[in-house]
């Protein structure tokens, strides 16, 4: 299976270059080796090896040499048979700004998924986990979010989504009985399991088979908690495009965060594909080894990075507006209301100025060219 089957550049300044990931998404119990065949003005690897049962990114560069629409077909043949075609497609322009939206509901819709680790040693985490819950409901309360949550096992063969008992509900909701509690059973399923070998492969199993209860205008939070290393096969920062495509979400509307080994010196060694993960989603992350009171807003649906459509300028030319007032780079007290990251290619608001819901952000720029 490949994600997406049409891939889309926008509008280029001729001359300039800009690249889309391809994600690729491998059902076989064998590495394949993808031969690739692209004709100018695109251009992508000529091989790849994408892993058993694994997920990878091909980046794909357009570079039009002229104004113009170009369309062409990336083709790849796979080392157990088959040849597979991906569509092109992009226009080369003159140089001009471009302009990025971003909308805050007015109502805050977010479904969370944790994926609970019962391996041994698990215990400690999940009490203090079950501990916060209070913390968590009146954060969701006191900023008016429209919620939902549910919680599978890591284990690989953990099943569906966890129903305590069979008339627990398997989804939670402001409205259901005894919340506190059963919030707290669904993030307490003991050690009796071997662990978390891949939160992220375990969320698409069971968002592929059941994304039934995801609301299609909701944002999705899913959450990683476990002490092992994430094993994903191939590219985890591939597998988070798997996830959003099978949990049917537009991108920005997908955080993947994580409470794990992800901070320097909790463990041996750090868990670099799991915050590459949750980096590249805009998360938010909380060391397994001394967590400290919970997650970041942004774990539950509010924003404060925007990933920009094309290349930012690196020398901060932004125009910036919020329901049409300009928003200037520095407040009262000369401390930034705003930056951008150019290692993410986004733009980021301060915490004292996130978007308030109902709020929209414009952001007007001369994207970079890259040759």
């Amino acid at each position: 299976m490949m994600l997406p089957s049409t891939l889309e550049f926008g509008e280029v300044a001729a001359g300039c270059s800009i690249v889309r990931p391809l994600t690729l998404w491998s059902r076989c119990s064998a590495d394949q080796t993808l031969t690739i065949n692209v004709p100018t003005p695109f251009s992508a690897p000529a091989s790849l090896v994408l892993p058993a049962f694994g997920v990878m990114e091909l980046p794909v560069r357009f570079t039009p040499p002229t104004l113009g629409l170009r369309q062409a077909s990336l083709t790849f043949s796979a080392s157990a048979g088959g040849l597979f075609s991906v569509s092109l497609r992009g226009l080369g322009a003159m140089s001009a700004d471009v302009t990025d939206t971003f909308a805050s509901a007015a109502l805050p819709l977010n479904d969370t998924l944790f994926v609970m680790s019962d391996g041994p040693g698990m215990g400690a985490t999940q009490q203090w986990l079950s501990g916060s819950v209070p913390g968590l409901l009146q954060y969701w309360t006191s900023s008016n979010v429209d919620y939902r949550l549910a919680a599978i096992s890591g284990s690989p063969d953990g099943g569906g989504l966890i129903q305590e008992s069979p008339t627990a509900p398997v989804v939670l909701t402001a409205s259901t009985p005894m919340l506190q509690q059963r919030v707290a059973q669904k993030l307490s399923p003991g050690e009796a399991g071997v662990g978390t070998q891949s939160c992220l492969a375990r969320a698409v199993e069971v968002l592929s088979a059941d994304a039934g209860w995801l609301r299609p205008n909701a944002g999705l939070g899913v959450i990683c908690v476990q002490n092992s290393l994430e094993q994903v096969p191939g590219d985890s920062v591939a597998w988070t495009r798997v996830l959003g495509t099978v949990a049917g979400k537009a991108p920005g509307q997908l955080v993947v965060s994580a409470i794990g080994r992800v901070t320097p010196g909790c463990g041996a060694p750090d868990d670099v594909a799991l915050r590459a993960a949750v980096t590249s989603t805009f998360g938010s992350t909380q060391s397994i080894c001394a967590p400290d009171g919970g997650l970041a807003p942004s774990a539950f649906g509010y924003r404060s990075s925007f990933e920009l459509s094309r290349p930012g300028p690196s020398d901060g030319g932004f125009d910036v507006q919020v329901d049409g007032m300009a928003v200037p780079y520095l407040d009262s007290q000369n401390l930034p209301i705003w930056s951008f990251d150019a290692a993410r290619n986004a733009f980021e608001l301060k915490p004292l100025y996130a978007l308030e819901p109902g709020k929209t952000l414009t952001v007007r720029y001369r994207p970079a060219c890259t040759p």
